[in-house]
């Protein structure tokens, strides 16, 4: 097709969407929301988190009373209208977990070892990820891509404590 003069070709490629959301309260919740929305027939939205809905839980998260002590990724999955596959996996993202290669991450979680996994999963099969993140003292927003591995765009160099800070970290018995 002619525009103006200028050829005009299609550069879409419509392929199947992997997208990994790791961390399915606050922020995670409104995550999954906007994702459901633009996701398409053939994708996949894959909400992982362990977390059971506490009473606390909601005057700042997506969840109703009824909801208490059932599973975040769960009862997130059941609100969200997608024509994607909704997958909910009720763990803790761990270094090593099984996620299907080229998958885009979203991550919303509380503490470093959970994004630290995740950064080393993006370097091993990912695309890539968006990362929010609110503390008490400090919040962050970036994007990575495992092309940037130890180089200055790389949040471990930037952002030193993901390498030692384990506080918040559910999987350990100290929390």
């Amino acid at each position: 097709m002619t525009e103006r003069g200028l050829e005009l070709q299609s550069t879409h490629n419509f392929t199947q969407v992997d997208t990994v959301l790791v961390g399915c309260g606050g922020a995670g919740a409104w995550i999954a929301m906007a994702l459901s929305k633009t996701l398409r027939r053939g994708d996949t939205l894959t909400l992982i988190d362990g977390d059971i809905i506490s009473k606390r839980n909601l005057d700042r998260q997506l969840f109703k009373e009824d909801s208490i002590d059932r599973y975040k990724a769960d009862e997130l999955a059941k609100q969200l209208v997608t024509k994607a596959e909704v997958k909910s996996v009720h763990e803790y993202f761990l270094d090593g977990m099984e996620i299907k290669e080229g998958s885009t991450f979203f991550v919303a979680v509380d503490n470093h070892p959970a994004r630290l996994a995740v950064l080393n999963t993006v370097d091993r099969i990912g695309k890539a990820c968006f990362m929010a993140a609110n503390e008490y003292r400090d919040a962050e927003a970036y994007f990575y891509q495992g092309k940037w591995k130890e180089g200055p765009l790389d949040p471990r160099v930037y952002y030193p404590d993901l390498l030692t800070d384990k506080s918040g970290d559910p999987t350990s018995p100290c929390t």
